[in-house]
């Protein structure tokens, strides 16, 4: 007598499923018994009567392959509500603002925040999958964005312009520090997409990501802020007067603080000079020095001393 071949339901594709189970059930109502179901269908009989028990309580939902596992968000690290708070810190703030070193995030720095704020804590990992899910990336800084003098910054205008746009040059990426370049796309025939990316991730220098932001939404973002900022001089008029006063006293302290700074340094640096003179004619009188060499640095020496006065 032949072995019966039975069919492994776990090895059927999700539709192959469904068809078996919905024959078992067909089967069952038209009153077989588990032994000639297993025999027309090769399904074994105590699978069958699970099949059958399982289409009287569930109905035709039964018939389709469930899902298993963890439901999707049950097993966060952060609630819906810390994930809503971190993502908009590290949108509209800087870590300064929450006593932490450093002015661009990274996944060190909003660990940090996190343990400060919620008193959790959270490992690199983790927090990068959260980062992926917002889509953001928190990168370490790779170049630091140096401050420039946009009088001496060459922009470029694109060979079908006339001039640059009026940001360029002026924007920075957070992640790397690389500058921001001004594109446009080129689609039947029309310039299109205007909008910058970072430069360091269109020209593979840094390990960046492409942050393309439309330049429509960086000028309704400074539009905003200067808005904002003639509210408040119109409503505020002698706290902003007074704002501007101190901030004018800092930078005039900070100056002359940088010039006392220099002049110490001068002052410091011709003494010296002057030493090594000293010394430089008690060399030659006791004939260390021959003449001709004596000559030669003593010119060089006061060259630079009167250079180091005239700074």
């Amino acid at each position: 007598m032949e072995s019966m071949e039975y069919i492994d339901l776990r090895k059927v594709g999700r539709e192959g499923l469904k068809e078996i189970r919905r024959q078992v059930v067909r089967l069952k109502e038209l009153g077989k018994t588990g032994k000639e179901i297993e025999e027309l269908t090769g399904v074994r009989q105590n699978r069958a009567s699970e099949i059958w028990t399982a289409y009287q309580r569930e109905g035709a939902a039964s018939l389709e392959r469930k899902k298993y596992g963890r439901k999707p968000g049950s097993h966060m690290v952060l609630t819906p509500e810390e994930q809503e708070n971190i993502r908009k810190t590290i949108v509209e703030k800087v870590p300064e603002e929450f006593g932490i070193t450093g002015r661009l995030w990274t996944l060190g720095r909003t660990r940090e925040y996190i343990q400060k704020e919620f008193h959790k804590t959270i490992n690199e990992r983790t927090l990068s999958d959260y980062m992926k899910r917002w889509g953001m990336s928190c990168q370490r800084p790779v170049k630091r964005a140096r401050r420039q003098n946009p009088r001496e910054t060459v922009r470029r205008a694109p060979k079908w312009q006339n001039a640059p746009n009026r940001l360029t040059g002026l924007l920075y990426c957070a992640d790397c520090g690389s500058k921001l370049t001004h594109r446009y796309t080129l689609v039947q025939g029309k310039w299109v997409e205007d909008a910058f990316i970072c430069s360091g991730y269109r020209h593979l220098i840094h390990d960046c990501t492409m942050h393309h932001i439309p330049t429509a939404k960086i000028e309704a973002a400074i539009l905003a802020v200067i808005q904002r900022v003639s509210w408040y001089v119109r409503h505020n008029k002698k706290e902003f007067a007074e704002r501007v006063r101190e901030a004018s006293d800092q930078n005039q302290e900070k100056t002359v603080k940088e010039c006392k700074q220099k002049i110490s340094k001068a002052q410091k640096r011709h003494k010296e000079l002057d030493g090594l003179v000293k010394k430089l004619y008690e060399g030659n009188a006791t004939g260390k020095i021959p003449d001709k060499h004596f000559t030669r640095i003593h010119d060089r020496t006061t060259r630079y001393g009167s250079m180091t006065q005239k700074s």
